[in-house]
């Protein structure tokens, strides 16, 4: 039973952390231009001339990563290889 409930608390913080990292990604502006393809963070020389827009819009529009000035990604937002080792009993 006490497996069970260290399963149960485990699934439960993975799930919050996932909230959490979602609603983190929303809250991200990157910028980007007119003309170009790609998302930018403010102080860009790329950004020059520019808008301001959530990450995740600019991403769902088909905008890429600058490769000048590495703006966040949403891969880096995601917290990978939770591990989460239950008590041994």
């Amino acid at each position: 039973m006490k497996k069970f409930y260290c399963f149960i608390l485990t699934i439960i913080i993975i799930c919050t952390i996932s909230v959490i990292s979602f609603a983190d990604e929303e809250e991200i502006i990157v910028f980007i231009t007119r003309t170009g393809d790609r998302y930018h963070i403010e102080s860009c020389r790329y950004a020059r001339n520019s808008t301001s827009i959530i990450l995740t819009e600019a991403i769902s529009n088909g905008y890429i990563p600058c490769i000048t000035c590495s703006p966040p990604t949403i891969e880096e937002l995601i917290i990978p290889n939770i591990e989460v080792v239950p008590e041994q009993l």
